[in-house]
Formats: C-alpha cells, structure tokens, sequence
C-alpha cells in the first residue's frame, strides 16, 4: 500500500522516499527491516491500552502477567504489519519492482519500492498481496483461537491476532487511496482508459469518500453515551490518515527543467541540450542523458539531509546537495540550489522545500544499478538531479545530468 510516508496503517510507498528514522532490526530474504522510534512508543500505547483489556478477558491475572502479555500482543501486531508488508515486497519482486526495505512506524509500516507498477497486472498484484496475506495470518490464528479453552491467555492472544488481521485485511481492501482496495481500484481503470491518472482520480474521489465516511461514524460514537468514545477518537484519526494520504496520491507536479542550465560548468562549456521524445512520458520531450560511464557512480556528489521545513537561507548555504525530508523520514525532494539561491535572498525564512524539485518514480537509483538502467532512467525523466540510495535504501549521493553531460563532452567514448 505507498511510501510518501503514506499516513495509513500500512502502506508500500512508489518511490524511494524514505531517508530511514530510525534502526535496522533484521534482513529477511535481503530485504532491510527498519524501526521507527514511533513504533516502540505504539508497543507502550498498546501495553497501557491492553492490560485492563487481558485482566477483563482473563479473571485472577495479575498485573505483571498482564502487562507482560499486553506487551507481547504489541509485538506480535507489529509481526502481523510486517508480514503484510513482506507480502507486497514478495509480490513486487514477482513482477520484476525492486524492493528497497520495510519500515514499520506508529501502529503502521510501509513498503519502499522503487518506480511505479509497469502494467495494470503488475499494480493490482502488488496491492492484493497484502491483504491476502493478513486474511491468511487471521485464518491460521483462528485455528489455535478455537483450539485452546476460551478465557486462557493463549486464547485471548490468539482471538485478537485473528481479530487484528481480519480487520486490517478488510480494511485495506477498501476502494479507497492509498489503501491496498484504492490501488486495485486504479489498476481496473488504468485498465480499462489506458491511463494511469485516470484511475489515480478516481481511486483519490474514493478515498474522500471513505474518509468522510469514517468520519461521519466517528462523529456518531463521540455522541453516543456507551463508552464509545475512544472508539470515535480512533475512528476520526483513521479518518484523517486516508484523507491526507488520498491527498497525497495527487501527482506532483514537476518544475520544467532546461537543463543545459542546470549547472552553470554546464552551460559554460556550451553543452547543447539533447531531446528525444518518449512515449512513456506523452508529448514531452526528455533530455537524453548522454553516454552513462560504467564509473557513473563516482560522478554522484555527497548529500545531506534537512528537513522540508528548514529556513531557505540554511539549506542554500549547505554547501553540497540537499534531500529535504517531512514527517515520518519522507522525502520531499531534492534542493534547486540556484532556485534556492534566488529564494534566499528574498525570502531567507520561506521553508527549503518552496526551492525542492521533487522526486519522481525514475529520478532514483540504486548504487548497484548498471550504467544501462541508470541510462534508461535518465533518459524517461526530465529531472535534473538523480536521488541514489544503497542497498539498505538510504541516500548515499546525488547524480546531476549536468555531471554526466560534462563528462560525456570531455570523454565522449
């Protein structure tokens, strides 16, 4: 279900958006697990929540049992979100999506993958194979739910597992951005118009509606008087999180670039701009990137992070490329230094991210990726600056095209 961080329960993100907040606990199949700290602070929220729950499901329990276990259900969801998440992690490599990492967050996690699904098939694969996953969690912890005498802890911790993944499977399928059921939804009308945006809008339209939806509900509880309130709370939260994430599906929209400008080396040694038309990308036309040394990586500049909201004075003075990230370790996009540059002198406080060109779905690389595919990348976007990421999906550099076109007019073979 999408990184940018999406703000939903769980979430596989189109780009490479995450600059990881917090540590690496695990690689399973090679793919990094992160923890964010948030997510320690949802295990306490859970702990506190659930112990009263377990003494009331369970009679005689004593506190240190139940906050033991209520810790343990913690966890165990956190498990539950992971293997949701390695679904959609198994089902992109399937269909040839390069997996970055998994990160798990406040009662959330988020897959990163890099690029955009290539077909309709290849998107609705992609988003199903989480919920199909969680239903199948919930269907295998049913069994020993029903197995054990009812009112014993190992019951309780069973029956809410269940319970849990049941309720995130259903609610993932809901057809509504950017939840797992919004995606398919796009995928069946990319399908049927043949455009991606197409589908975009009218699984966004779906995603207000379910928003409004919950919150309309919520709204119900917080006025009944049957302990429902927390419930409401919960629900008017839910609410928000798909309504900003369906906002946040909209595409950005990209600054033009001329890009024989992009560097002032550049344009001093008069490299003219080379256009090509692609079709993946409509009727614009986008910069070739000339030849991509096999060493193309050494070409990349050291980067830093800063958040979006930095003063623009500080991030045009950083002296090297700049990622610009958001809440949750979400990137906004990298700094126009130029434009940045300008915007100082003016506005010295506007926030850095009004100086960002943003990241798009080919504007990322992987260090390991071979001159051929960072060619083709290039060559299917107008950006001027190229995000690349390690293999553990953190930002090692940046790569500019006005680099590469300088060391294509000094070595042209």
């Amino acid at each position: 279900m999408p990184l940018p961080p999406s703000p939903e329960p769980t979430a596989w993100s189109q780009l490479a958006r995450r600059l990881p907040a917090g540590f690496q606990v695990a690689r399973i199949a090679g793919v990094p697990i992160f923890v964010a700290p948030s997510w320690v602070a949802s295990v306490a929220v859970i702990a506190v929540l659930g112990v009263p729950v377990v003494q009331q499901a369970v009679p005689g329990t004593s506190t240190t049992s139940a906050v033991t276990v209520a810790i343990l259900l913690g966890v165990l969801l956190g498990v539950s979100v992971l293997a949701h998440e390695l679904g959609h992690c198994v089902a992109a490599r399937l269909v040839g999506s390069r997996v970055l990492g998994v990160r798990l967050y406040l009662l959330g996690g988020a897959s990163e993958l890099v690029g955009v699904p290539r077909t309709p098939r290849d998107e609705a694969v992609i988003a199903g194979a989480g919920p199909v996953v969680s239903a199948a969690v919930a269907g295998l912890c049913a069994i020993p739910a029903a197995a054990v005498d009812a009112g014993s802890v190992q019951w309780l911790l069973w029956y809410l597992l269940a319970l849990a993944n049941a309720v995130l499977a259903v609610f993932n399928v809901l057809p509504a951005l950017p939840l797992d059921g919004g995606r398919v939804v796009r995928a069946a009308v990319w399908r049927l118009s043949g455009r991606r945006p197409a589908g975009t809008a009218v699984a966004v339209a779906g995603g207000f509606v379910v928003a409004g939806a919950l919150a309309a509900a919520s709204v119900v509880l917080l006025l009944t008087a049957d302990g429902s309130a927390l419930l409401g709370a919960i629900g008017l939260g839910t609410a928000a999180f798909v309504a900003v994430g369906a906002a946040g599906e909209f595409p950005r929209r990209i600054r033009p670039v001329d890009l024989p400008a992009t560097g002032d080396a550049a344009a001093a040694a008069g490299i003219p701009q080379l256009t090509t038309t692609d079709r993946r990308v409509g009727s614009s036309r986008s910069p070739r990137p000339g030849r991509v040394p096999d060493d193309w990586l050494s070409l990349a500049r050291p980067v830093v992070t800063m958040p979006a909201e930095s003063p623009m004075h500080l991030a045009a003075g950083a002296g090297t490329s700049v990622l610009l990230t958001g809440t949750g370790g979400t990137s906004s996009g990298l700094l126009d230094h130029r434009v940045a540059a300008e915007l100082a002198r003016e506005q010295p406080t506007a926030p850095a991210a009004a100086g960002a060109e943003a990241l798009e779905p080919d504007s990322v690389l992987l260090a390991a990726d071979a001159a051929g595919d960072v060619a083709g990348r290039m060559g299917r976007s107008r950006a001027s600056m190229f995000l690349v990421v390690d293999d553990d999906g953190r930002a090692s550099g940046v790569l500019h095209r006005a680099d590469l076109l300088l060391r294509s007019a000094r070595d042209p073979r």
